[in-house]
């Protein structure tokens, strides 16, 4: 259950996070490389031949193990820059592991624009990503923490007049509830809930 993307251009190695906050979408420019330490010790990962490093990024302590079997400087997420292919990364706690198992390529597409009655608006739905920091997004990511439903209550005062914004959810017990307050109320409990669920991201320094 992957949330985000991570893209890479080559051969400058240009790398940016995809990720919600809520209903939006953002994308991350990432600012720092990996920097390795390359150790003599190797063992077999799979069917390739590899080799230990490790780095210290993104709050975690990370162990990798990189293939010069396979000639690019890349590895998953943001990991690259040792001479071979990352086949295999755990940080320290052992809650993240990455290991190589297959690639293949993929076709881009252009998501196309819906066509909408004028003045009418989907929430959360199309628009583009907004590009922002590291910083910028951690400040993002603090004010959703602490006011999970502010997004949403701005837009319907905002559009009170026009009464075109309707906002609905369901309880737990699978109740529909359509009242305004209800409806924040309920959303504001599953964001909260969902924050003691997902108290593990792979990039910790990004959400303290």
């Amino acid at each position: 259950m992957i949330s985000y993307k991570v893209t890479k251009q080559y051969p400058d190695f240009k790398t940016h996070l995809f990720t919600r906050i809520s209903n939006d979408s953002y994308k991350i420019e990432e600012d720092k490389k990996p920097e390795w330490k390359i150790l003599p010790e190797k063992q077999k990962i799979g069917e390739y031949n590899a080799q230990k490093a490790t780095t210290k990024y993104g709050g975690r302590e990370w162990t990798a193990w990189f293939s010069t079997d396979l000639p690019f400087q890349d590895g998953p997420y943001k990991f690259y820059g040792l001479p071979g292919l990352i086949v295999k990364i755990e940080d320290k706690t052992g809650s993240h592991s990455l290991t190589l198992v297959g690639n293949k390529t993929i076709q881009t597409t252009t998501e196309k624009e819906m066509n909408l009655p004028q003045g009418v608006q989907l929430y959360g739905m199309g628009g583009k990503d907004i590009e922002i920091n590291k910083a910028q997004f951690k400040k993002a990511w603090k004010a959703y923490k602490s006011d999970p439903t502010k997004n949403m209550r701005e837009m319907m005062s905002k559009n009170s007049d026009t009464n075109k914004i309707v906002f609905k959810t369901k309880t737990a017990d699978g109740r529909e509830i359509s009242d305004p307050n209800q409806v924040f109320r309920e959303m504001e409990k599953k964001a909260k809930e969902g924050f003691k669920k997902n108290n593990n991201p792979i990039e910790p320094e990004l959400y303290n």
